[in-house]
Parts: structure tokens; C-alpha cells; sequence
């Protein structure tokens, strides 16, 4: 077994931390829509919940340095650089462009150690 690159790690669990603040958000969100009765906030809070548990499942399988985890934490930052890219030039500033460094930055690493992922 390949020992995991200590930039997974770090990735691994700032991921755990935003998978868990995307649960607690998404729990308190559809107990408060239910207390309004709020159907469009119920379901939106459930689909933040249910985001925040996939992330949990896909981050552990990145920690595990599986391949199937390692593509898709690579195609869905790509598709945030592309949303990010559109965002500048739709609005004509800069300002998006913050947002896309960070998975321009993961995208190069991950690639650089592709090799660990089985």
C-alpha cells in the first residue's frame, strides 16, 4: 500500500470539516423548515444534508487513496474552474477568479501524485 501524500491529508480533512458544517447546517435547516412548515426549505436543507453526507463517503475514499475518488474530486473541481471562468467574464471582473485558484490548486497537485491512488 502507498503512503498517502501529506496534501491528502490536509485535503482529507479540511473536506471532513466542510462535510460536517454542510450536515449540521443541513439538519438545522430542515428542523427550522419544519417548524415554519417551509416545503422549499425543507428541501433544500435536505439536499445541503445530503451533499454534506456524500462528501463525508467521497472524502474517505479519497483518504483510502481510491481511483474512482481521486477522478471525481478531479472532474468536480474542473467543473468548478469552468463555473468560475464563466462567473469572471458574465460579470466582467476579477472578483470570481478568487474562487477558482484554490481547485486550479488541487487539480495540480492531485495530478501530481496520481501515482498513490489505486
Amino acid at each position: 500500500m502507498a503512503d498517502r501524500p501529506l496534501g491528502v491529508t490536509i485535503l482529507c480533512i479540511l473536506s471532513w470539516i466542510g462535510a460536517i458544517i454542510l450536515i449540521g447546517l443541513g439538519a438545522i435547516g430542515a428542523i427550522a423548515s419544519i417548524a415554519i412548515s417551509s416545503g422549499l426549505g425543507l428541501v433544500l436543507s435536505l439536499t445541503i444534508l445530503i451533499i454534506g453526507i456524500l462528501l463525508f463517503f467521497v472524502t474517505f475514499a479519497l483518504w483510502q487513496l481510491k481511483m474512482w475518488a481521486w477522478w471525481l474530486v478531479i472532474i468536480l473541481n474542473v467543473i468548478q474552474i469552468v463555473l468560475g471562468i464563466g462567473s469572471a467574464v458574465s460579470q466582467g471582473s476579477a472578483g470570481p477568479i478568487i474562487g477558482i485558484i484554490i481547485p486550479v490548486i488541487i487539480v495540480l497537485y492531485l495530478w501530481t501524485v496520481k501515482d498513490h491512488f489505486r
